[in-house]
């Protein structure tokens, strides 16, 4: 959807994942190793807003949140979610050259329910980056 100096656009896409997935109880005397593929609908969002002709600001984030087996085929109870947002600031330096500052989180708090024999896990990670780049175009 554009609008002026701005676009926003929604979608969906489908991720097919391969996953591997190991719990352990702290005192080592459970093990579970669960095995399995499926797929994994992902939300995504994209837009930018544009201060002048040379100057902008843009965003891509996309996320997702998954529970139990049944949504991805899993043979075990989960609880998880991943987002991903990349926020950025450009500047067009010629008609194709460009340079941009980039912000860019990951997020992942994922969670095991209490039906897997080790019992309730966390294990979140996240990640914040930030980078200065330039792109060409022809």
């Amino acid at each position: 959807m554009r609008k002026g100096n701005s676009y926003l656009a929604l979608g969906l896409s489908l991720h097919l994942r391969n996953a591997d997935s190991y719990f352990e109880s702290l005192d080592g005397t459970k093990f579970v190793d669960n095995k399995n593929a499926g797929p994994v609908p992902i939300i995504k969002v994209k837009d930018a807003y544009w201060l002048n002709e040379k100057t902008y600001l843009a965003a891509d984030i996309d996320g997702f949140y998954a529970s139990s087996k049944f949504i991805d085929g899993a043979d075990f109870d989960f609880e998880g979610s991943v987002l991903h947002a990349s926020l950025r600031a450009g500047l067009l330096l010629t008609d194709y050259l460009e340079t941009y500052f980039n912000l860019r989180f990951m997020g992942e708090p994922p969670r095991a329910l209490p039906k897997t024999p080790t019992g309730p896990t966390a294990s979140p990670t996240t990640d914040l980056r930030s980078s200065i780049s330039a792109r060409t175009s022809s």
